[in-house]
């Protein structure tokens, strides 16, 4: 609460002041230029306490609820989506050979005479390779897979909140019609 004090114009009105008023030159409604008293001299004038204007708090309407729904889906999204696409790990898993089994088969084949070489060569081309991966490659291949899930899933929320933002575009604006409505149900026009 704060104090008001009245201060008496000649046209018998009473001007509203506060201390930050005081020793000014005040104009009345009727035109008259009245002086303010100073701070000292302001508690001989009737005082009036006031309360404070409070401001009318807007509601939140759907407009609202849908941008700041919408916001947190994204926003959800987004660091769901950075997260695991930070953390999967390249496509390719990083399989090393070991140089001395390079350099073994190097010298086992340097050794051969050229008609075991080519019998070698023969047999290898008859029998059926095995192209079955690695435990550790299968095991890496199917984190990636995992960890894009959760990338896509990610990205799908983001796609969610964008489509729960874009809908607050078309919430809460009254039409034209609505707004000139009568009680009775009539238009205004």
């Amino acid at each position: 609460m704060s104090k008001v004090y009245l201060l008496p114009c000649a046209c018998g009105e009473k001007l509203r002041i506060d201390a930050s008023q005081a020793g000014l030159d005040l104009r009345c409604r009727c035109g008259q230029t009245v002086k303010a008293p100073t701070f000292r001299e302001l508690s001989r004038l009737e005082q009036v306490e006031e309360e404070p204007a409070t401001r009318p708090h807007a509601d939140w309407g759907a407009r609202q609820r849908l941008l700041l729904i919408g916001g947190m889906i994204t926003a959800c999204g987004l660091a769901i989506a950075a997260g695991f696409w930070c953390m999967t790990p390249p496509s390719d898993p990083p399989v090393t050979i070991d140089p001395r089994f390079i350099q073994a088969i190097d010298a086992e084949v340097g050794a051969m005479k050229a008609d075991k070489l080519i019998e070698a060569w023969e047999q290898m081309a008859t029998q059926e390779l095995d192209r079955s991966e690695l435990p550790i490659v299968e095991a890496h291949r199917r984190e990636v897979k995992r960890m894009r899930g959760f990338t896509y899933a990610g990205l799908a929320l983001v796609a969610a909140g964008a489509m729960v933002l874009a809908s607050s575009l078309f919430v809460g604006k009254p039409t034209p019609r609505q707004t000139n409505r009568q009680p009775g149900g009539r238009s205004s026009r």
